[in-house]
């Protein structure tokens, strides 16, 4: 039987270049110079740069955030696969450190995933911190055409309507100023006779059908808050709803505020204003006086001296 031979290789280090040569020396393998003179390290590949860990980490953290925000979808609506499969990770602890279920939109019907179909003559309109549906944020569905579109309207109308009467209460000075105006409700018989007033092409029938929808729609939106029943309910602006002030309004209810705030400060700068132009004026005055008793004396004295002497 032929012996099968093993090549031998021999390694040398020269001028600090490392060669590799086999024992016939057909194969030979020279490593190329490194200005520093040390040998490179060919059987090892370079470490992974920090930086791009450090950015990879809160990138598949929020990549697992809106996976789980997906899952999770809206409240009442399927169940997330981590609560019907079993998990390593405990369901309190998912919970605690998982994103919350979304309330499913009005006028919409939710399916899992977060998937919502709108009703007839609403749209679905994305909403704008959903940067084109990259955060899963809850759509919208708005109105675009028949009943629902005039029901829209009213309600902005109304709420407009509110906006406006706070906001001439607050000017007015009707009420403190610690007070807020939006907690005052306002006559609903008053702010219906306004908003009829703006839509004379509806019949009176008509109109109250979309007044009463238009004030669902508004309170379950939490727009607005009704108090009462009958002729004494009243409307009223939720605080945190942005309230409606014209230009000079604003300007006026700003300097009032500004004045009341600084009185002491602005008190203390007119007397100091006044007593320095008094005391400027009194000194200008016996300047005058002055300047006018020195120009006497020297008409006098060269009136003198012009009067020849006697004697």
């Amino acid at each position: 039987m032929a012996r099968k031979s093993r090549d031998r290789a021999s390694f040398a280090l020269t001028n600090g270049r490392a060669t590799l040569e086999s024992s016939d020396g057909k194969r030979r393998y020279t490593a190329p110079r490194d200005p520093s003179g040390k040998i490179p390290d060919v059987l090892h590949r370079p470490g992974r740069n920090p930086l791009l860990c450090l950015l990879l980490i809160p990138l598949i953290g929020i990549i697992w955030l809106r996976k789980e925000k997906i899952e999770v979808g809206f409240c009442g609506i399927g169940t997330p696969r981590w609560l019907r499969e079993e998990s390593t990770v405990s369901r309190w602890a998912r919970t605690a450190v998982g994103p919350r279920c979304e309330i499913c939109p009005q006028h919409a019907t939710c399916y899992p995933n977060m998937v919502v179909s709108c009703d007839d003559d609403f749209a679905l309109a994305s909403h704008p911190f959903s940067l084109g549906g990259l955060i899963p944020v809850t759509p919208l569905c708005e109105a675009v055409s028949g009943r629902p579109l005039q029901v829209r309207q009213i309600v902005q109308q109304t709420v407009e309507a509110l906006q406006d009467r706070s906001g001439q209460l607050e000017c007015r000075n009707i009420l403190p100023i610690r007070e807020d105006p939006s907690f005052v409700g306002f006559s609903e018989a008053e702010v219906k006779f306004e908003i009829a007033q703006q839509n004379p092409n509806l019949a009176e029938e008509d109109f109250d059908t979309l007044w009463n929808e238009a004030l669902w729609d508004a309170v379950a939106q939490g727009e607005i808050v009704r108090s009462g029943q009958g002729s004494s309910s009243t409307l009223t602006l939720l605080p945190t709803f942005t309230k409606y002030l014209h230009v000079a309004c604003a300007t006026r209810k700003l300097l009032y505020r500004s004045f009341t705030e600084n009185a002491g400060n602005i008190l203390a700068f007119i007397m100091c204003a006044c007593c320095y132009y008094h005391n400027q004026r009194l000194a200008s005055q016996v300047i005058n006086k002055l300047q006018k008793t020195d120009i006497a004396l020297r008409q006098l004295s060269q009136l003198l001296e012009s009067t020849p002497r006697t004697g």
